[in-house]
């Protein structure tokens, strides 16, 4: 639903660039190895779910990414395109995604797809609560 300037609650305006804010920090933290802070953007009792792969609890989340690092799955994500709706101190986000793995010593497009996100505002914090990754397939590739 379209909004006009004047019908914009300044506080879902705050709500929604900390929304946007952390979304860009799971980039930064996941792409630095950074996985304590990693962590602290999930609420404890989390989920997070990419195709047949997936894990709840803040400590199985961080097991999970730091098995797909020790594997040497590394490269560059990035998340653009978030639609964000704020209900309270709950909220939800669509982005899109895409991932950049190195190729020879280059970065080259890996996988793309969708984040479904659900968010909690825990302490006055944004926190991933839920995600789901949705691949990107071709239409006319079975999935």
């Amino acid at each position: 639903m379209a909004r006009t300037v004047a019908a914009v609650d300044l506080a879902d305006v705050v709500d929604e660039l900390a929304i946007r804010r952390l979304l860009a920090e799971y980039c930064h933290l996941v792409d630095d190895t950074r996985w304590d802070d990693l962590g602290e953007l999930f609420t404890v009792d989390a989920s997070f779910a990419f195709g047949r792969y997936g894990a709840t609890g803040r400590a199985e989340i961080l097991a999970w990414l730091v098995g797909t690092d020790q594997a040497g799955i590394r490269g560059k994500h990035l998340t653009t395109n978030s639609v964000v709706e704020v209900d309270g101190d709950v909220a939800t986000a669509v982005s899109d995604f895409a991932f950049l793995a190195f190729d020879d010593g280059r970065l080259v497009p890996s996988l793309a797809g969708r984040y479904h996100d659900e968010l909690h505002r825990v302490e006055g914090r944004w926190r991933i609560h839920r995600r789901d990754a949705v691949a990107l397939r071709d239409r006319d590739q079975p999935s």
